[in-house]
């Protein structure tokens, strides 16, 4: 027995050191052995029998030799990122967005398919997954056996780590989503809501600026916010940390989906900015912008108003002004509760018309909160929205394999870089 807890508690200290070798170098770009076994406290002979072990694996790579003023110069060492690789899935109402990102966080290939996916049950959704994520390894010339170590999905909604409570794209809630695919596929899975993904890419993008106290707002068909407060995502007593849609900003207005009047969502979301700018139209103008965009009125969308806004349309800039005001009440009050040191904002509505957007938003945060807590932030628009996305819920995969065990769901499969290297 003793003999048995022995070896298993060297067995622990030799996943530990490889566990920090491996995240070192997952952070550095190059690093020498001694600049490793000066970092890690370790001996040269363990770093030497580590990297060899990590070498001979394809994990790690050696490069030229560093700059030195004296000696033998010693030679870099840097993670090859590309040894094993997640696959990242964005699941919207209207398209799938497919990516394979590497050890590194990197993008190395993407697919978005058009399908729509409202109304459909989980398992449908899932089934036509399926043969997708394998399909784009074959593209890429990954093999999906040996390469890929899980498949991470964003969408929207309430979610725990494994099933999915309430969303816009489903109607049968409480869906098992990571263990079913994970039984499927036989990989490791992870679940995130679509705002709490595109936090964490946001973040691990701006790294090291680290922001570790950030909100990012994604506004598009509903309203949904991702919060890092020290360092850490908000979930929620319930998960549902972030339904900042729902937030009333109001006293009358629309009805919204929650069954309430005066929430956020219905005064900014894509649809409610189309219904109020068709609203604002007489029938001159509503003709005259059809003629001028060249698209019938039905089919006009949050990009197009956009568009009109920054082109002077007064219905255009009425609606910006309105979409500003009620953003920027939201938004004093997530400042003056949270105090983030960045806010990111997403949507159509943002990305095209980014000047005008923020003035407004700005101007509510200066008149209603304190400068102390508004002089330092960074509020800015997201870019590249969907590539964020994928980079951040694949760092639900990533950032499990880097660990010495698996400490998440009971439901997936583990996933572990070091059990893969053999030491």
């Amino acid at each position: 027995m003793l003999d048995e807890l022995q070896s298993g508690n060297q067995q622990m200290i030799r996943d530990i050191n490889v566990s920090n070798v491996l995240n070192v170098l997952r952070v550095q770009d190059a690093v020498s052995r001694v600049e490793l076994s000066h970092a890690l406290g370790l001996g040269k002979s363990t770093i030497t029998v580590i990297i060899n072990a990590l070498m001979s694996c394809g994990a790690v790579e050696e490069m030229g030799a560093q700059q030195s003023s004296i000696g033998r110069k010693p030679r870099s060492l840097r993670m090859n990122s590309n040894w094993k690789y997640v696959i990242a899935v964005r699941l919207d109402i209207s398209q799938v967005h497919v990516g394979i990102i590497n050890l590194k966080g990197q993008i190395i290939y993407d697919k978005k398919i058009a399908k729509p996916l409202r109304g459909y049950s989980w398992e449908d959704i899932l089934r036509e997954l399926v043969p997708l994520v394998r399909t784009i390894c074959l593209d890429a010339k990954i093999d999906w056996e040996h390469d890929v170590l899980g498949v991470s999905l964003a969408l929207p909604g309430v979610i725990n780590t494994s099933t999915v409570s309430i969303s816009r794209l489903s109607k049968w809630p409480e869906f098992p989503i990571a263990s079913w695919l994970s039984e499927t596929l036989g990989k490791a899975v992870a679940v995130e809501n679509d705002a709490n993904a595109l936090c964490l890419g946001e973040r691990m993008k701006y790294t090291p600026a680290n922001l570790d106290d950030m909100l990012v707002m994604l506004v598009e068909d509903g309203i949904g916010a991702g919060i890092i407060a020290n360092g850490m995502m908000v979930k929620g007593g319930s998960l549902g940390a972030g339904q900042i849609g729902h937030m009333k900003v109001s006293d009358d207005g629309m009805l919204c989906s929650c069954g309430q009047t005066g929430c956020l969502e219905t005064f900014v979301s894509n649809s409610a900015v189309k219904t109020n700018f068709v609203a604002r139209l007489s029938p001159e103008a509503a003709e005259e912008i059809a003629g001028k965009i060249g698209t019938p009125l039905d089919q006009i969308d949050a990009q197009i108003i956009a568009r009109l806004a920054m082109q002077g349309v007064p219905e255009a800039l009425g609606v910006m002004d309105e979409v500003g005001f009620y953003m920027g009440r939201a938004i004093t009050t997530v400042v003056n509760i949270l105090n983030p040191a960045g806010i990111v904002i997403g949507g159509p509505l943002f990305e095209e018309a980014e000047h005008l957007m923020l003035e407004r938003v700005w101007k509510m945060i200066r008149a209603e909160t304190a400068p102390v807590l508004w002089s330092n932030l960074q509020l800015r628009v997201l870019r590249d929205k969907t590539k964020t996305m994928l980079i951040g819920v694949a760092s639900q995969i990533l950032d499990r394999a880097f660990r010495v065990r698996h400490d998440g769901s009971p439901d997936t499969m583990e996933v572990s870089l070091v059990s893969m290297v053999g030491f």
